[in-house]
């Protein structure tokens, strides 16, 4: 048998079955992990059966903090102003910003642009190859579930005359 885990709350009220009750006891003397384990269930069990039960007071009463008193509103803008002109002076700090608007998507790059290179003509045609094959693959699949369907009905026409055939020779 593999650790209790989960089940030791099973092993403890002796909610499992004979056979299993038996091999867990089995693995319990063997193994000193699950031999602990069990020993502080058991232990936290008997503490708490051992409290005894209190009833809630019936009046309670809730005291909440009352809130400070500000000094003035300079200090509550102070921090997000600071953190704004520390934002500012980075971007200055690090150069020119390059900004590129492609594809409903704008990239914003600090410091020196790279330059990309335009793809040369052998990967302009293995791109248009790939995208030949892609369109030729979708066509292929289309048919292939045209054709599913079209087998489907068949199939489908197939059953009816079957039963029509068994019925009238039943008749």
């Amino acid at each position: 048998m593999s650790h209790l885990g989960e089940r030791i709350t099973d092993y403890i009220f002796e909610e499992l079955s004979s056979a299993e009750m038996a091999e867990a006891r089995a693995h319990v003397a063997q193994c000193s992990d699950c031999k602990l384990a069990v020993e502080h269930f058991q232990r936290t069990r008997s503490l708490l059966q051992a409290v005894p039960d209190v009833d809630p007071p019936r009046s309670a009463q809730l005291v909440f903090e009352r809130p400070r008193a500000t000094r003035g509103w300079s200090w509550r803008w102070l921090a997000p102003v600071g953190v704004a002109a520390a934002l500012v002076l980075a971007v200055v700090l690090v150069g020119p910003v390059h900004m590129k608007w492609q594809d409903s998507q704008l990239t914003i790059a600090f410091g020196n642009a790279v330059q990309v290179q335009k793809p040369n003509a052998v990967e302009q045609q293995t791109a248009a190859s790939i995208e030949d094959l892609r369109l030729e693959l979708k066509y292929v699949m289309d048919t292939q579930k045209l054709q599913e369907q079209q087998l489907g009905v068949h199939g489908a026409s197939i059953q009816v005359l079957a039963l029509q055939r068994s019925s009238t020779i039943g008749d």
